[in-house]
């Protein structure tokens, strides 16, 4: 897809660039210190020890995640949860767009997937009371266990030997694997008769390979009748979560039609990569949400499958202030909130003059670049040759170093 920028020499300031000012320069000590004390308060509710309530925080301020959002994120303490890592052979494909300070060749997308796991691994580490369970596709029927009486410390080394280890080699079984950790779910809130919901994250790039044992479907018909068949999925039991490893839609379009299932789509979710999906937020919402945040984008996917409205949050129309406030990290009074609900009317109505002029097609493929800095610290750019606004174009360029 291809989105035309802005003339400069023809350009406006609109009322989205006018409120994204006003919002970063609004500041609330009160309120803000309120989010502080709120997110400290549920950390103590959970009766996480230090290390891990530490290892949490420190996770959050290095990724930037706003509190609001953090607050929420403590709702995995009561979740088990379940990873499925696609290592599979299409995993070494150059395509991320990514590079690595002079490096000239891209990222694979399995380097940009342990990029993103490395910024989810303290999070979960910290936060998890119960096994975390985890299967790669190269081993499906071996499911890796970090066990909930292990420290903080303990699963965060267990979680970085593990995603070091990772290599493109494999098929994509995601039916068994998914079929496999459902029913782990299934057998667990039998035995204790408890409804302990579980949130199952699902990283992959491509189409199902293995067969459905039910039906003798294959591919993405065998993966649906598959889910379709899960009672965990229809009983609020069990949510997953699917984050796409790259933004090749040959690859991965047929996730789209998971999220929108009229049966099992309630309990889905699918996050695009980062760049894609900061592009479909900034369509939604314009700058009111910080889209080009890596922080924002971890804790979203985190988030997605177990908090509806957060699914929704690319899909949604107009967000009420408290979900503008809990995206934003900021206080959104009555009267800005108006303002975004006027302008994002504004856009609805594709009153495409006041924010969007034509940029000549030469112009479109410009040197644009995303610089993204890791939890870790490491560097990397992103070049991409679709900028849709000149309000876009300035928003990442002003805020190109990214936690």
């Amino acid at each position: 897809m291809i989105y035309t920028d802005i003339n400069v020499d023809q350009y406006q300031p609109s009322v989205l660039e006018t409120i994204e000012e006003r919002n970063v320069q609004h500041y609330c000590s009160v309120w803000e210190q309120q989010k502080k004390d709120l997110l400290q308060n549920k950390i103590n509710s959970f009766s996480l020890n230090q290390e891990a309530k530490e290892m949490f925080i420190d996770a959050i301020d290095k990724l930037k995640i706003p509190k609001t959002l953090a607050i929420q994120l403590l709702d995995l303490c009561s979740k088990n949860i379940y990873l499925i890592i696609d290592d599979s052979q299409s995993m070494a494909t150059q395509d991320t767009e990514l590079y690595e300070n002079n490096n000239p060749n891209q990222l694979s997308r399995m380097e940009e997937l342990k990029i993103r796991l490395r910024s989810i691994a303290p999070i979960l580490s910290g936060l998890a009371k119960h096994d975390i369970k985890i299967k790669l596709l190269s081993n499906v029927n071996h499911t890796i266990t970090f066990n909930a009486n292990l420290l903080a410390e303990e699963k965060l080394q267990k979680f970085n030997t593990l995603i070091d280890s990772l290599k493109p080699t494999a098929q994509t079984p995601l039916i068994a694997a998914t079929i496999q950790f459902a029913q782990d779910v299934e057998d667990k809130y039998r035995a204790s008769r408890k409804k302990i919901s579980s949130v199952l994250y699902v990283f992959t790039d491509g189409v199902p390979n293995d067969k459905h044992v039910g039906s003798g479907q294959t591919g993405v018909l065998g993966f649906t009748t598959a889910l379709h068949s899960l009672e965990v999925l229809k009983t609020d039991v069990l949510a997953i979560g699917f984050s796409a490893c790259t933004g090749d839609e040959g690859s991965i379009g047929w996730l789209t039609d998971l999220d929108n299932d009229p049966y099992i789509g309630n309990s889905i979710n699918v996050q695009d990569d980062f760049f894609s999906e900061a592009l479909s937020m900034y369509d939604s919402h314009g700058s009111f949400i910080p889209f080009s945040n890596y922080g924002f984008y971890i804790a979203t996917g985190l988030l997605a499958p177990i908090v509806p409205w957060i699914d929704n949050l690319n899909e949604k129309e107009v967000l009420t202030a408290e979900e503008l406030s809990s995206v934003s990290g900021k206080e959104i009074t009555k009267t800005l909130h108006d303002e975004y609900v006027k302008a994002i009317s504004e856009l609805r109505n594709k009153q495409w003059y006041q924010y969007y002029m034509p940029w000549p097609e030469s112009d479109i493929y410009n040197n644009f670049e995303l610089k993204i800095v890791t939890i870790d610290g490491k560097e990397y750019r992103q070049k991409s040759a679709s900028i849709k606004t000149k309000n876009l174009y300035n928003t990442i360029y002003n805020q190109c170093t990214i936690m």
